[in-house]
C-alpha cells in the first residue's frame, strides 16, 4: 500500500470525456487509489457508458459533496485553469494533463 491506511481518493475532471473515462478505467485498477467522483458539465448521452460514480457538473460542487485527496484534470485549458483554482481553494492538489496552458497560466496556478 502507499504507507497510508486508506487508498488515495481521486476526483476526475472531465469524467465523461475520452481521457476522463480512460483515467477512471486505468486508475480504478490500482489498489492504492479509489475514484471517489468526477465532474463534467456535459450531460450523459447514449454514446457514453454509464459511469458508476458520482458526476457533478463542476469540480466545486463535487468537492463540496465528497472528500478527495487529489484531483486529476484532462479537460480543456479554460476548464483546467478554473479547476485548478477550485481544487487549490478546497486544499486539494491537482494533477493537470491538459495541453494548451501558457506559462502565464501555470504561473497563476502556482501562485494559488
Amino acid at each position: 500500500m502507499n504507507g497510508q491506511s486508506k487508498p488515495i481518493r481521486v476526483a476526475v475532471c472531465g469524467a465523461r470525456g475520452r481521457m476522463g473515462q480512460e483515467m477512471i478505467a486505468g486508475l480504478g485498477h490500482d489498489p492504492e487509489l479509489t475514484i471517489v467522483g468526477g465532474c463534467d458539465p456535459r450531460p450523459a448521452d447514449d454514446t457514453q457508458p454509464e459511469l458508476e460514480l458520482r458526476v457533478a457538473p463542476s469540480l466545486g460542487e463535487l468537492l463540496d459533496a465528497i472528500q478527495a485527496d487529489v484531483a486529476v484534470d484532462f479537460t480543456t485549458a479554460d476548464a483546467a485553469r478554473s479547476n485548478a483554482q477550485t481544487a487549490l481553494a478546497h486544499g486539494v492538489p491537482i494533477v493537470i494533463g491538459t495541453t494548451g496552458l501558457s506559462k502565464h497560466d501555470l504561473d497563476e496556478i502556482d501562485a494559488s
